[in-house]
C-alpha cells in the first residue's frame, strides 16, 4: 500500500510541471518540414492509448493501431521500477491528451508506412491540425527521439528534447537511448 501511494506522488510529480506548461508548449507549434506539406492527412478519433507512445484510433468504421513516429517512451513492463514510472506517466500524458479526442494523422513520405508490428508510424495532430502530440511527448520529457532512422520532424525534435533536459527530474529516462539504438518507430 505504501508502495503504491508512493509511486501515485512520483507520477504526480512528473505528470504535474508537464500539465501546466503543455499547452504553453503546444503554442510553440512544430514548424512542420516542407516535405509534410503534401503528405495526407487522415482525420481518425483516438479510442484508447496502448501506451505513451502507441495508440488505437478509429478512422470511419475501421480500427487501427497507430505508433507515434520518431519517438520512444519506457516499456510498461520494464523490469526497472523508474523506467516503470515514467512509462506509466508517458501512457497517462497520451491518454489524458487524446483519448476521446478528434486528431489528424500524418505519414512521413521520407518514413516506413507501418512497423515490424503492423503498426501504422504517423505523426499525431491535435487542435488545429499544427501540434504534433509526437513531439509534445519528447517536449514533456516523457519520450526520447528516435536517432537511428531519419524523419523529416527529427531537427525540430532533436530540439525538443534538449530543452526537455532542464525540466526532467534526475534519473533522465533517455540517459541510455540517446546514440540511437531502439526498433523503428
Amino acid at each position: 500500500m505504501r508502495r503504491r501511494i508512493g509511486l501515485v506522488f512520483v507520477l504526480a510529480a512528473m505528470l504535474g510541471p508537464a500539465l501546466a506548461c503543455s499547452r504553453e508548449a503546444d503554442a510553440a507549434g512544430s514548424g512542420f518540414s516542407p516535405d509534410l506539406a503534401s503528405a495526407p492527412r487522415v482525420k481518425a478519433r483516438v479510442v484508447r492509448a496502448g501506451d505513451g507512445d502507441t495508440i488505437d484510433v478509429r478512422i470511419g468504421s475501421r480500427k487501427a493501431r497507430v505508433r507515434l513516429l520518431g519517438v520512444d517512451t519506457g516499456e510498461l513492463g520494464a523490469d526497472d521500477p523508474v523506467v516503470r514510472a515514467w512509462a506509466k506517466a508517458a501512457k497517462s500524458f497520451t491518454e489524458l491528451a487524446l483519448v476521446g479526442e478528434e486528431v489528424e494523422l500524418l505519414s512521413d513520405p521520407g518514413s516506413d508506412d507501418r512497423d515490424r508490428y503492423g503498426r501504422l508510424l504517423r505523426y499525431v495532430l491535435v487542435g488545429d491540425g499544427t501540434r504534433s502530440h509526437n513531439e509534445s511527448l519528447v517536449r514533456e520529457g516523457y519520450a526520447c527521439v528516435y536517432r537511428k532512422f531519419d524523419f523529416a520532424l527529427k531537427p525540430a525534435f532533436l530540439e525538443a528534447e534538449r530543452q526537455a533536459r532542464g525540466r526532467r527530474p534526475d534519473p533522465d529516462p533517455c540517459a541510455g537511448r540517446r546514440r540511437g539504438g531502439g526498433s523503428r518507430p
